[in-house]
């Protein structure tokens, strides 16, 4: 056996021993043949020359891909101990790289999910080393990326999805009443996806028929064609692949919310996130409120992550000031690439629709550190832009939510009432901004997004004012609250008498609309004098005589009955139920034991309403000064509840009027935000 080489070597080159390196100095040799360095010699040191390492292939540096080979082996070598196979990832199969191109009908990749080095991509070898079931712990089943989706797993979600979508004669009729509620959409939620109506609708309908594999356009045809069956569901009543429309709702719901929404990575781009706001407007109009609302907040979680709101920051900040009244300009487009420009557009789809059940439903914004785009709303021919109107609306929205804040926190009144009054004053901008005033429209005729618009104007405004409002008689410095918000009552109750007739049984906001009349309903009553009795500065704002404001109440009571009858709104059944209750206890003043009633305001908090028995209220009212009376008012300030005596009644005679009281209750909860409270909890309860 020959001799093996030897592992080292004498370094060739310059003369240098291992001493004089190691203290980094230079290295002295008294002569050629000289077996010890001067500076080892001077401190009696060994003398080693420094010695070069032989280079086998042994102990050749491996690259990184080999280290990763050899772990992939030891993996391997695992699972052959174990006696299991290894998994077969996606991209080793026979169809790895001829994925099927559908998520989009026109879809083009982002450069997220294109890039093979992106997170959304990681590399074959990282995946076979971390994503394997014995990494996965707790128990349940893993979801798996969309990146990564077998086609057999694609194939079996799509056919299930296209099980529910319906026949083609059917979708002729739905493509026909689908324009018009989804251009409301648009406009509303700024839902700009590549759905399509009518014509559209069935070019779509036959692609993913006939070639589709991916779940996620397939998932989005299937909402827009459920969202236009729960719109106008009398127009479609005679499909034949759809006999039940409350059961195919609710089974393209629990479908849709299984393959896609639930699915972390198949909203994780931009389809994805198109869909999942797609699915959220359906649980809208099924009034899920706490389901929509924990699904929005996923949903923004994921577009935060994603890089949506940078997108949309960076391409606001090269649009050119100020900005054309065009909805969609074109020219500051222009150097902002295709893929910001979509990124920025779902960004503002997500906001809106943040806003707007903020708006609707009293629940925090979770986007408050992105307001949408203040844009101009009035073009150049002085007609209003809807997108525009009710973005601004929503920004002001978020505003009066936070007035809620400002009464729990206990502050002094004077920053109460500016708060307060630097919110009016941009919901009285929004309205000055209209040229024409014929555009406001308190009795509608026509069912439009801008007469639901204005309902909302006027609602906001009583929510900004009613407060204080109910405070009036406790502190005179709330005369204008009081006079605002019984002006925006009436005009609101007018308004929902003319409008609630002309909205479809499947429309996603009766339930919503129906609460906000019920609210101006309970404060027209419980002030329906008062304006009689305040100061003549009430009168010079032409506010309606007491018989005239019965006379309304009556009327929206009607409309509601009608309301109830039509679709059997739970919001028109409860209101109804307090109305009468709030009536029997207004109506009756003769009774001998003290009443009392909690009244809840949905989206708002409680009022407390009590009466004093009429023989309490008798000597009370001839045994006191005035001076006294006002001595016992609650010394607290507005927040926290408010206490007062009413002066005035249609419902009371007037030696009874002081015997009737109310406070206002801030919660420190979201009333209505449990899914149950909407059909178990009573609007009014008598307490003892």
């Amino acid at each position: 056996m020959s001799e093996e080489p030897p592992a080292k070597r004498i370094r060739k080159g310059t003369r240098s021993c291992q001493e004089c390196r190691h203290r980094k100095i230079r290295c002295i040799w008294p002569s050629d043949n000289a077996q010890v360095c001067q500076s080892c010699a001077n401190r009696n040191r060994v003398c080693e020359l420094q010695l070069e390492v032989i280079p086998t292939p042994e102990t050749t540096k491996l690259t990184s891909r080999a280290r990763i080979d050899a772990l992939e082996k030891s993996v391997s070598d695992l699972w052959n101990a174990i006696g299991q196979k290894p998994p077969v990832l996606p991209d080793q199969g026979p169809h790895s790289h001829n994925r099927p191109n559908i998520c989009h009908f026109d879809r083009q990749q982002s450069p997220d999910s294109s890039n093979p080095s992106s997170p959304a991509n990681p590399p074959t070898h990282l995946l076979r080393l971390l994503d394997n079931d014995l990494l996965d712990s707790n128990g349940h089943e893993t979801t798996t990326p969309s990146a990564r989706l077998s086609t057999s797993t694609m194939s079996k979600e799509s056919a299930a999805l296209l099980k529910l979508l319906p026949s083609r004669e059917d979708m002729v009729i739905i493509a026909a009443n689908s324009s018009d509620w989804l251009s409301w959409y648009k406009v509303l939620f700024s839902l700009n996806i590549a759905m399509g109506a009518g014509p559209v609708m069935l070019e779509n309908y036959d692609k993913v028929t006939q070639s589709a594999t991916h779940p996620v356009p397939i998932a989005i045809l299937l909402l827009a064609v459920t969202l236009t069956v729960q719109q106008a569901p009398d127009a479609i009543s005679m499909l034949r692949s759809i006999p039940d429309s409350a059961t195919f709702i609710k089974d393209v719901s629990n479908l849709v919310e299984k393959v896609v929404v639930s699915n972390d990575d198949l909203i994780a781009d931009l389809e994805g996130i198109r869909c999942a706001l797609l699915f959220i407007r359906l649980q809208l109009g099924r009034a899920r409120v706490r389901k929509t609302w924990l699904t929005l907040r996923r949903v923004i979680a994921v577009a935060e992550l994603i890089g949506l709101p940078r997108a949309a920051t960076a391409l606001h900040l090269t649009e050119p000031q100020p900005r054309p009244d065009d909805l969609q300009p074109e020219q500051h487009r222009q150097d902002a690439s295709a893929d910001q420009q979509e990124k920025a557009e779902v960004w503002e789809s997500v906001c809106a629709i943040d806003r707007i059940i903020s708006m609707m439903w009293s629940l925090p914004v979770a986007t408050s550190s992105f307001p949408l785009p203040v844009r101009s709303f009035i073009d150049s021919q002085g007609e209003v832009i809807l997108q525009a109107f009710i973005h601004r609306l929503a920004n002001i929205a978020s505003k009066v939510l936070e007035l809620d804040g400002v009464y729990i926190q206990d502050k002094p009144v004077p920053d109460l009432l500016s708060a307060v009054m630097s919110t009016d004053q941009e919901l009285q901008a929004v309205a000055k901004e209209v040229p024409a005033k014929s555009w406001w429209m308190e009795s509608p005729t026509v069912l439009s997004p801008a007469a639901v618009f204005q309902y909302w104007h006027s609602y906001l405004t009583i929510r900004t004012h009613l407060r204080l409002a109910l405070a009036y008689d406790h502190d005179q410095r709330f005369l204008y609250n009081f006079i605002s918000c019984l002006s925006a009552c009436q005009a609101h109750t007018r308004r929902y008498i003319s409008l609630r007739p002309l909205l479809p049984a499947g429309f996603f906001a009766n339930s919503i609309i129906d609460l906000q009349a019920f609210s101006a309903i309970v404060f027209l009553m419980l002030s329906a004098r008062k304006s009689a009795a305040a100061p003549s500065a009430v009168a010079s704002r032409h506010i309606m005589t007491p018989e005239q404001t019965h006379s309304l109440i009556d009327e929206a009571v009607q409309a509601m009955e009608r309301a109830l009858s039509r679709s059997g709104s739970q919001s028109a059944l409860h209101g109804l139920e307090a109305i009468k209750s709030l009536r029997s206890l207004i109506d009756q003043p003769d009774s001998a034991e003290p009443q009392k009633a909690s009244l809840l305001l949905p989206m708002i908090g409680r009022i407390h309403v009590s009466r004093k028995s009429g023989r309490s209220g008798q000597q009370d009212q001839s045994t006191q000064s005035p001076s006294s009376r006002r001595s016992e008012l609650p010394p607290q300030g507005p927040p926290g509840g408010y206490s007062t005596n009413m002066t005035g009644s249609d419902y009371l005679s007037p030696e009874t009027l002081n015997t009737l009281s109310y406070s206002m209750e801030v919660p420190e909860d979201y009333l209505f935000f449990t899914d149950q409270s909407f059909g178990t909890e009573q609007w009014l309860s008598w307490t003892n």
